[in-house]
């Protein structure tokens, strides 16, 4: 059941291995170990035994020190399930089962493999459990050093730090930890893969000494070979394979084929019995031929063209030991004894870190590369440009500096040198030569990259080369720029789609620009121009980027400019796409701080909004004046009654109708939902809330709210009373006398003919009272301006009091109403030359009954 260990590698492994183990020699808890000897108890068949404490140990503080987060109680558990699956191994193979965690009451899923002690273990199992979207929450891992009898049963336990001498073995024991509960089928793939994970370990493993031999055997037949290509690339195939051979690759496979027939029409068929490692199973492939796999591909054949020996480039399948991505393939042509070519040796495995992390002048292949590429550039090599070119080939992504041809590169690195000096988006496209992937290099502001740009990007390539992300790997060069190199792997086959470079690099230009660019870009083409653009730069918050385009925040720009000490409000009421029937959105602005949400709530009730939502953003822009801070008050507002919404009609009545109220211009009650009801406007509400005042003074039963329901209830109505007005005293309208009267009576005839549809006597009368009071009135002053077309605060009607219906005794001979947010008054005239006077009164409901009984008693 040992594995042979006498691979300097392998055994280097197993040694750190053993000095990890023998590292932890921290106690357990007198918790845990009562936890550990109460789980023994309960399943009675671990009791007493002598290895249980000493496996405990060792499992639990295989961590390298760190806490494992699970409470004594599960950590005993886990010990004494974990011991018992360890004591019997029967068969000399691997070891696997899972079960749900005992104790913590999470369904934590526990994992165990126990295994002949050997490299990639650790890391293989770890690469397919993230393949298959789960995270480990722990992993122990001990070495064991153990004795067992025939049967596999447990005999003995070594010391931590022992070795394994005589007829000891060396076990791995991996257990882990996975804390989301999963359904048996996600569990039940899982274990399937970490089988076929540990079969190919073995492989490997088992044939790592007969792969070497085999390609010492390679070198030694490609050195008699006589040279038919240039000399150094002979050399270098040499020394290539030497390197390799020297611990810079990982061999995971090795694989002879024989050519049948000729380069151009034959087949490679694989030799009987020449498998190693993963290709030691005939089935298994690992170059891909349009959606199948297949030993001799399109690239294969060519290859078998081409002068060199040599083949270097990614196979089509992944690795399932140590790292879980598309392995490396080297194809050496293999020759027959006359010198003609036979066939070809196929490696497949992975390059160590040391390959990715050499300067590539050490590297065969590569470094012919590199001197090409500088000697073409010609910069002397102590010169700036000869040490950035050198510094650009030293840091180039090692694969593709693998796969890449040096005219390509050479061309590459020149556009490259350039972005040090103009630093700006770039992409470096290179495809397969048989289109199974597309190798793409995109250079990216550094203050502009992120993770979603990275997606953004890499969504781009793959639909323009019809395909998926099979890799990416950021870089973050010392300038400006992060390099993003892709794989864009495309399983389908068939000719990836031609696009020019310059077509993407517009394409991931305008996926990469900011918030910020596109506010920047819109003010600077616009009035203000840059001026503007340096205002706002760092005006508008996170939160508000996120909500809102740039394209909008023109339009609060525009808005927020108009603003002033004079007026530092301002409202929008808008619809977007989003909107439902009867939703509208309400933008306020307020200079200098928030508006408070109890002013502003109100007011959108009392003109027939329910207020859904709100949030408010902060604005601050820089001027002359110092720091400009404004408040971004958005609302989501309803309907009450659910009703659609005209804004084309309404959106600036309800706009003005807030801003009036704000100032202090109108008053903030139900009479305000007559702007959405009966399309008034707020000085049109104002008048028929002065109405329903006047009416309130002259005894009237029906108070104002009382009026304002009514109003609102028969809508049709109200703007008869208000069309009325307006035609009997809107000098605007250019009516001549005839005009005029012919129009009001055409208006109270509907008016009054309506009323027959009114079910409610008392809406009745207070209808057919507006109505009097409206043709009562013979003069006003609403529809009179001062300068800059201002209107008076105070609204003035003058009655004919004795048309007024219910006016008390004595009936004035006129008397005008005055009315306006912050006073109201009246002024009785019993002749048309009478005395008067001013009088204070604090009877708000009545006081022209006090003022009646003082003209009375003159």
């Amino acid at each position: 059941m040992g594995v042979a260990t006498d691979c300097p590698q392998l055994r280097t492994r197993l040694a750190d291995m053993h000095d990890a183990t023998a590292t932890q020699t921290m106690s357990l808890t007198p918790e845990i170990e009562a936890a550990i000897e109460a789980a023994a108890d309960r399943t009675g068949t671990h009791r007493g035994h002598g290895a249980l404490m000493p496996f405990a140990h060792r499992l639990l503080q295989s961590r390298h020190g760190a806490v494992l987060e699970l409470s004594a109680a599960v950590q005993g558990a886990l010990a004494v399930e974990a011991f018992g699956f360890v004591r019997e191994r029967p068969d000399p193979g691997p070891k696997l089962r899972h079960r749900r965690l005992n104790g913590d009451g999470n369904g934590t899923v526990v994992i165990e493999i126990l295994n002949d002690d050997m490299p990639f273990l650790v890391t293989s199992v770890i690469a397919a459990v993230q393949g298959r979207g789960l995270a480990a929450s722990h992993v122990l891992h001990p070495i064991l050093v153990v004795e067992r009898d025939g049967a596999g049963r447990l005999v003995a336990l070594a010391e931590s730090g022992s070795t394994a001498t005589g007829g000891a073995l060396s076990e791995s024991l991996i257990v882990i930890l996975i804390d989301v509960a999963q359904e048996e089928a996600t569990v039940d793939g899982l274990i399937a893969d970490l089988v076929a994970v540990l079969r190919d370990v073995k492989a490997v493993v088992s044939d790592w000494k007969p792969m070497l031999a085999r390609l010492d055997a390679a070198i030694v037949a490609l050195e008699a070979v006589p040279a038919s290509t240039a000399r150094d690339l002979s050399s270098e195939t040499v020394a290539f394979c030497k390197w390799l051979r020297e611990g810079q690759f990982t061999f995971l496979g090795m694989r002879e084929y024989r050519l049948d027939g000729t380069p151009d029409t034959g087949e490679l068929v694989g030799v009987t019995g020449s498998g190693l490692g993963i290709l030691a199973d005939p089935a298994v492939q690992v170059l891909r031929r349009g959606s199948e796999f297949a030993a001799m591909t399109p690239e294969v054949r060519r290859f078998f063209f081409a002068p060199q020996s040599i083949i270097i480039t990614k196979a089509s399948a992944r690795s399932r030991v140590h790292r879980n991505v598309h392995m490396d393939y080297v194809g050496l042509k293999t020759y027959d004894d006359g010198g003609a070519l036979k066939g070809e040796l196929r490696i497949v495995g992975l390059f160590t870190s040391d390959a990715y992390t050499a300067s590539p002048l050490g590297i065969p292949f590569l470094r012919l590369k590199v001197r090409r590429v500088l000697a073409e550039a010609g910069y002397p090599p102590r010169s700036h440009d000869g040490h950035a070119l050198q510094h650009i080939l030293e840091t180039f992504p090692r694969d593709e500096l693998f796969q890449i041809g040096s005219r390509q590169l050479a061309k590459w690195a020149a556009a490259i040198l350039d972005l040090e000096l103009r630093p700006r988006t770039r992409v470096f496209v290179r495809r397969d030569r048989f289109d199974r992937f597309v190798s793409i290099l995109a250079y990216i502001p550094r203050d502009k990259f992120s993770t979603a740009i990275r997606e953004r990007i890499g969504t781009i390539f793959c639909e323009v080369f019809e395909g998926r992300v099979s890799a990416y790997q950021p870089s973050f060069t010392q300038g400006p720029l992060v390099r993003v190199h892709f794989i864009i792997g495309r399983p389908g086959g068939g000719v990836a789609p031609a696009i020019a470079d310059e077509e993407l690099e517009v394409r991931v230009s305008a996926a990469i620009r900011t918030w910020d660019d596109e506010l920047t870009s819109a003010l600077r083409s616009g009035p203000g121009g840059p001026a503007l653009a340096a205002r706002y730069a760092q005006a508008f918050s996170a939160g508000y980027m996120e909500s809102f385009g740039a394209a909008r925040a023109l339009g609060d720009i525009a808005r927020i400019e108009r603003l002033s000490l004079e007026q530092p409000l301002a409202i929008e009421i808008y619809r977007d796409a989003d909107s439902g029937v009867g939703e509208a959105r309400a933008a306020i602005y307020r200079l200098d701080g928030p508006m408070p949400l109890s002013e502003r709530v109100p007011v959108f009730e009392n003109l027939g909004f329910r207020v859904i939502d709100e949030r408010t953003f902060s604005i601050a822009a820089e001027g002359a004046g110092g720091r400009r801070e404004v408040a971004l008050h958005e609302m989501r507002l309803l309907t009450f009654d659910g009703k659609p919404l005209s804004l084309s009609r309404d959106d600036k009545r309800f706009e003005a109708c807030f801003l009036a109220v704000a100032r202090g211009e109108a008053e903030n009650d139900s009479f305000n939902r007559l702007v959405m009801s009966a399309a008034a406007d707020w000085r049109e509400a104002a008048v028929l809330r002065s109405y329903a005042a006047y009416l309130r003074q002259i005894r009237s039963p029906f108070g104002p709210r009382y009026i304002a329901d009514t109003l609102d209830r028969h809508s049709n109505r109200t703007r008869d009373l208000l069309d009325l007005f307006r035609t009997r005293f809107d000098h605007t309208l250019g009516l001549d006398p005839d005009e005029r009267s012919a129009r009001q009576n055409a208006l109270r005839e509907r008016f009054e003919a309506a009323l027959t549809d009114v079910q409610s006597l008392d809406e009745d009368r207070i209808l057919r009272q507006m109505l009097n009071v409206v043709c009562a009135t013979i003069r006003t002053n609403v529809f009179k301006t001062a300068g800059e077309g201002r209107h008076s605060e105070a609204m003035a009607f003058k009655f004919l009091s004795k048309d007024v219906a219910g006016v008390p005794e004595p009936r004035p001979f006129r008397e005008i109403w005055v009315c306006a947010p912050r006073v109201e008054g009246i002024h009785l005239r019993f002749a048309p030359i009478a005395r008067g006077g001013l009088r204070w009164s604090d009877r708000a409901q009545d006081f022209r009954t006090e003022v009646l009984g003082l003209a009375r008693a003159q």
